[in-house]
């Protein structure tokens, strides 16, 4: 499997991240028959520190998962349809607001999301 991750405005490439969870545990179980973490690393195309990183954090759920990639989400995905359930009301209600005014306000919603999860 090849997909390549795009960047933004331009149309460079790159196969960071290009592997699978299955990937992963055959390296790991790999590395603990006795191969060397660089070479099980070469094998199946993950890179030697993300091998130790996951091997560290041993049976965890983290250290199955696939490539981590780009930021972690602000809201969960209830808030997220929340919101644009929110965002379509009030364009019915011709009160429609622009991807500025939604940006702008944003920043404003995550603090307020971010409080009610720490208090």
């Amino acid at each position: 499997m090849s997909l390549k991750r795009y960047t933004l405005g331009c149309h460079a490439s790159t196969n960071i991240g290009n592997w699978t969870a299955d990937q992963l545990l055959q390296a790991i179980s790999a590395v603990k028959r006795g191969i060397a973490i660089r070479e099980a690393g070469r094998e199946y195309g993950i890179p030697e520190a993300t091998i130790r990183k996951r091997m560290k954090l041993g049976d965890a759920e983290e250290s199955t998962k696939g490539p981590n990639m780009g930021k972690s989400p602000i809201f969960s995905e209830q808030q997220e349809k929340e919101l644009s359930e929110h965002v379509l009301n009030l364009a019915k209600m011709f009160y429609g607001m622009t991807f500025s005014s939604v940006n702008w306000l944003l920043p404003t919603l995550r603090l307020t999301t971010l409080n009610t999860v720490l208090i």
